[in-house]
């Protein structure tokens, strides 16, 4: 998905589905799933991925990205070559 012109995923949180941008830190909070268990937001963010698109592995490289900089190799095909 697309979310301010980037690359864009949905992701599961404790406090409900926020959405992580390519290049960015952390992520953006949506009221989807607020209240819900962590493991319930993770469900929910997956079957919003799914609708819209979203291989599992972009997913799971812009989570990664998110939580550990996109300068890491946990950001795989999202990863700059600039340091942090």
């Amino acid at each position: 998905m697309i979310f301010n012109g980037k690359e864009a995923c949905y992701v599961g949180t404790i406090s409900g589905v926020g959405i992580v941008v390519d290049g960015e830190k952390g992520y953006y909070p949506t009221n989807k799933g607020a209240g819900q268990p962590l493991e319930a937001c993770q469900k929910l963010a997956d079957k919003l991925n799914k609708e819209d698109g979203v291989d599992p592995g972009v997913a799971e490289d812009l989570q990664n990205g998110s939580m550990f900089g996109f300068h890491t190799p946990a950001a795989g095909r999202f990863r700059t070559k600039t340091a942090v």
